[in-house]
């Protein structure tokens, strides 16, 4: 019953978040600015429950973005599996449950998943596809204060 309802649950994360992922992007993005609201959750779930299950909502979550952008399949997915294990590496080191440290790791996360997919993009493509000033140094910290606000509003867990 436990895992029946653990699987539940993420199905239902990753349906939710891709829906409002899309919303937030296409109807409610002011001057073209979105944030990657599956990036900074891939970050959260890494810090809450470790990098395997957040490598694997990483990499459904990036596919989905991949199946929606025009860009080179797999690049999105790549990058969200490698910053879900670069976020559960730092889980270990520092306390990232709280919402300064969430943001932190967000907005680094964030310049991380630009300059992947611009790598990943040069090395297939030969051609470094940049996403350009405005969003490399906007949106960054618009996803930490997403990811603030989420770990603000989280429920906590009790400690025995």
């Amino acid at each position: 019953m436990k895992a029946l309802r653990a699987i539940v649950r993420t199905a239902g994360l990753f349906l939710g978040a891709a829906m409002l992922q899309w919303l937030w992007s296409t109807h409610f993005a002011p001057y073209g600015l979105a944030p990657q609201l599956l990036l900074v959750l891939t970050v959260a779930e890494a810090s809450r429950r470790g990098a395997p299950s957040a490598m694997a909502l990483g990499f459904f979550w990036g596919l989905f973005l991949d199946s929606m952008g025009a860009r080179l399949f797999g690049a999105n997915a790549l990058a969200m599996v490698l910053l879900a294990y670069g976020a559960g590496l730092v889980r270990h080191q520092m306390d990232s449950g709280e919402a300064a440290p969430q943001a932190v790791i967000s907005i680094v996360a964030s310049w991380g998943y630009f300059l992947l997919l611009s790598l990943v993009s040069w090395i297939f493509t030969q051609r470094f596809s940049w996403v350009g000033w405005t969003d490399f140094l906007l949106l960054p910290f618009y996803n930490g204060l997403i990811a603030a606000a989420l770990a603000i509003l989280r429920p906590r867990r009790r400690a025995w």
